[in-house]
């Protein structure tokens, strides 16, 4: 059955009122249609499906909605709850839905929100969004230039949470400055012994934190690339625009 059938179904399910089939119903669709559904419902439609749906799944489906729509969700929660919420989304996909957010209510979320997000996402928040600071995910992969080619993979393989985009690894000095990247077919076709300064580029195409949109797409067309790192004025790295 089409998405669009699906999503049509669940609506007349939802507004026909009988839970039980709602709960089933809900059950058969996968986060992006839940998303699809959230985005067309109004706002006590919407927050009458979220509490349907297991607390796991919410940050995912809510990080695959407009950021819009979504704001207006987390703005309906007690900020507990939207603080505990907003802690499991993705950094780049808080950011854009605490953006639209109220001042107010965006200060009483953040101070219940863990400490250490709080500062990187008030960080994230004072950026343009309109600039590469703004557009960027903070989710990167990245090693030191001493690390082995072993020691990388093994990283890779215990990590938690993987970047979306970890085809590239790129490679910092002791005080976060980007100095080179590699690429994951590179890494598992070398010698695991081989230190990972020996197998990257030093050739690196980056914009600053501060570049606006246009000229980052700008340059991610003239060199063919699907994600851009990003870094301050000294260099560091900070994240990637994809």
């Amino acid at each position: 059955m089409p998405v669009v059938r699906d999503i049509d179904a669940f609506v007349r399910l939802m507004r026909d009122g009988d839970e039980r089939v709602l709960l089933r119903a809900l059950a058969r669709l996968d986060d992006v249609q839940i998303a699809s559904v959230l985005e067309i419902l109004e706002g006590h439609e919407q927050d009458r499906v979220l509490k349907l749906v297991p607390i796991e799944r919410r940050p995912e489906i809510l990080g695959k909605m407009r950021s819009e729509p979504a704001a207006g969700i987390i703005s309906r929660l007690a900020p507990e709850e939207a603080a505990d919420l907003v802690e499991e989304l993705e950094t780049d996909d808080a950011v854009d839905i605490l953006g639209m957010i109220d001042h107010d209510q965006l200060r009483q979320i953040l101070a219940r929100v863990d400490a250490e997000d709080v500062e990187e996402l008030e960080e994230l928040l004072a950026y343009d969004d309109r600039s590469a600071g703004g557009l960027m995910s903070v989710d990167v992969f990245r090693v030191r230039k001493d690390t082995t080619v072993a020691e990388a993979i093994r990283m890779i393989q215990e990590a938690e949470e993987l970047p979306e985009h970890v085809f590239y690894l790129y490679v910092v000095d002791e005080h976060g400055r980007l100095i080179g990247v590699t690429t994951l077919r590179q890494l598992v076709t070398s010698k695991p012994d081989r230190p990972i300064h020996a197998i990257m580029t030093t050739e690196i195409v980056h914009v600053s934190v501060d570049t606006d949109q246009e000229r980052v797409a700008e340059i991610a067309s003239r060199y063919d690339l699907m994600i851009v790192p990003v870094v301050d004025k000294q260099r560091r790295l900070l994240g990637v625009v994809t």
